[in-house]
């Protein structure tokens, strides 16, 4: 019977290229150890790890060894499966680290098992590939893997494709790695070897997703379990790449306003008070409650009005002003009734304004204007002027 996965639907964020690279080491090595073998040296002898032996180096290099041609293509298969969904996630580097720890740590813990042993040995990428398998299972359960069955019935070959849960595939493996390491009393095995891979994938796969150092887009088994599907959590790198975006939008936002403010600065002394009412304007429409300087407003007031005369440029300065600040509040607020009562012909907008002047705070000049005004007002809503609302 073969297992041959070939796809999987889980999203892919980063390229597998350290799979990619890592199948190849594996090949390349494959090809060195039937190259490099003789009746007194086979390179084989120098990767593998012996039981009994304490050879650190030996517990790396034996994750990248394989006993044969159909032992390579099987690890192969599943290598390039399971790291395309955890390299997807991670990124390269990460995967690197990851995947050789997986692979160490499980053969570490099969030389702690088998200390007192005097003889065997263990080689093949199986374990690490049981690890990321365990990785996969916690990171990605509900995404499918696309795979080819094949079998021979009765002298009768079958053939088929089908699509099987993350989760459910790696229940399989761990459950019939399981029942065969139960019937064999969990004597060291290649299934006990790969139950001892499995352990390392789940502690990892769960620390990634506990400490945010993967976004499984809340699909992870975790949140399933805790009844939390979809609901994605941030990773902390996520969060301090968009803390870093912000405060970088934020620097240019400030440099553009300095700019800005600057600009009108220059405008108002070279007097190009349209150009410093546009500028301020593009300003506001980023910072709808921005306000200039008192000084400013009286510069562009003045800038707008020619021989006394308001327009609606400085008919809105003014209104902005008396908004914001309260020290010319009646002169302006007289100009402006007067814009709108006189050069307006809007008598009831202009006594509008009126009405928020107080009659002990005028001078006797004031007050005569302010009467003036009130009263060509009177006479304007008398005639039956028409006034149309903004």
């Amino acid at each position: 019977m073969l297992l041959i996965p070939y796809g999987t639907d889980a999203p892919v964020y980063h390229m597998p290229i350290a799979t990619g690279v890592t199948i190849g080491i594996n090949v390349v090595v494959f090809i060195l150890q039937c190259v490099i073998q003789g009746d007194t040296y086979e390179l084989t002898d120098m990767l593998v790890m012996n039981f009994g032996e304490l050879n650190p180096i030996r517990w790396f290099t034996c994750v990248y060894a394989h006993g044969g041609v159909m032992h390579l293509l099987g690890n192969m298969s599943f290598l390039f499966i399971f790291g395309i969904i955890v390299e997807g996630k991670i990124g390269w580097w990460r995967f690197v680290l990851l995947y050789n720890a997986l692979g160490y740590i499980a053969s570490v813990l099969i030389a702690i098992v088998m200390i007192w042993s005097s003889g065997g040995s263990a080689l093949g990428a199986t374990c690490a590939i049981f690890g990321l398998m365990a990785v996969a299972m916690v990171w990605a359960p509900e995404n499918e893997i696309q795979m080819m069955f094949f079998t021979v019935f009765f002298l009768r070959p079958i053939y088929l494709t089908l699509e099987v849960s993350v989760l459910a595939l790696a229940f399989f493996f761990i459950a019939l790695n399981l029942v065969i390491a139960f019937f064999s009393e969990f004597e060291m095995s290649s299934e006990t070897a790969h139950l001892l891979g499995v352990v390392p994938g789940l502690v990892a796969g769960c620390a990634f997703v506990v400490l945010r150092q993967v976004d499984c887009d809340g699909y992870d088994l975790i949140a399933i379990l805790r009844g939390k599907r979809g609901e994605r959590v941030k990773t902390i790198q996520q969060e301090q790449e968009e803390a870093a975006e912000a405060e970088e939008e934020e620097r240019r936002e400030k440099e553009e306003f300095d700019n800005g403010w600057k600009t009108i600065q220059r405008y108002l002394n070279d007097g190009h008070f349209d150009m410093a009412t546009k500028r301020f304007e593009m300003l506001k429409r980023k910072n709808p409650g921005l306000v200039m300087p008192e000084q400013w407003y009286v510069q562009l007031i003045r800038g707008h009005s020619t021989d006394g005369l308001h327009n609606e440029k400085s008919a809105r300065l003014m209104e902005e002003y008396l908004q914001n600040y309260e020290t010319l509040k009646v002169p302006v607020t007289l100009n402006l009734a007067r814009f709108y009562i006189v050069e307006q012909e809007r008598p009831r907008k202009g006594i509008g304004f009126l009405k928020g002047i107080k009659a002990s705070a005028l001078d006797q000049r004031q007050a005569k204007t302010f009467n003036a005004l009130a009263k060509h007002a009177k006479r304007l809503i008398a005639d039956g002027v028409i006034e149309l609302d903004d």
